[in-house]
């Protein structure tokens, strides 16, 4: 069995697929450092910039202060907090919509979406270069 894992790898590798983890520093909104160059981002999801945006990082650190940091345990179970509901509530008024669903990550909402809209007898056709989570 490894040398059929190998060899995958190795064609993954031939038509230029196979990705190693590159660290990436010094982020600002548009531009990064990886090994030592400065380069653009065109592929971040901080398109709006709010991951340096000085208010929201003032308002994570007091929410870190009064109440910690991390979900504790799966929404289920204590992890949904008055802040998601919250969250919930207000982006419902904004979109005019029943209710809301928050979703940790792209891959969770687009798992959860198409085993909602999937059964045991669905067909989903997806394009091969939608998001490897929708694959």
């Amino acid at each position: 069995m490894a040398s059929c894992f190998k060899t995958k790898l190795e064609q993954m590798q031939a038509v230029d697929r196979y990705r190693v983890l590159t660290s990436t520093d010094g982020i600002s909104t548009t531009q990064a450092e990886r090994d030592g160059r400065a380069v653009t981002l065109f592929s971040s999801n901080d398109y709006l910039g709010l991951s340096r945006d000085v208010r929201l990082i003032q308002k994570t650190k007091a929410a870190l202060d009064a109440h910690g940091m991390g979900p504790r345990a799966a929404s289920l179970i204590c992890g949904y907090t008055s802040y998601h509901e919250n969250l919930e509530s207000v982006l419902s008024r904004l979109k005019g919509s029943e209710g809301t669903l928050l979703m940790p990550s792209g891959y969770q909402a687009n798992v959860g979406l198409l085993s909602a809209l999937g059964g045991p007898d669905a067909v989903i056709f997806s394009d091969e270069l939608n998001h490897a989570s929708i694959i």
